[in-house]
């Protein structure tokens, strides 16, 4: 069973709604817009296919998409 990052629901209270504008992982950088959620950057070993796959969230991709990170 894969385990989402992003939920389209929480099961448990929230303390805040509609606060986060920025989500950074070990993969990627998605920024909360009016639109949707934007994938804005990614780590140079990663595809944005594997972003959508481990978020499970519909994501827009920027068109200035840009990379973090050093292979080592």
């Amino acid at each position: 069973m894969v385990s989402l990052k992003i939920l389209q629901r929480h099961n448990l209270p929230l303390t805040v709604k509609g606060q986060v504008n920025l989500i950074v992982t070990e993969m990627a950088v998605i920024e909360v817009t009016e639109n949707g959620l934007l994938l804005t950057e990614i780590a140079v070993d990663t595809t944005v296919e594997q972003v959508i796959k481990a978020t499970g969230a519909e994501l827009n991709i920027a068109s200035d998409l840009k990379t973090f990170g050093e292979i080592e």
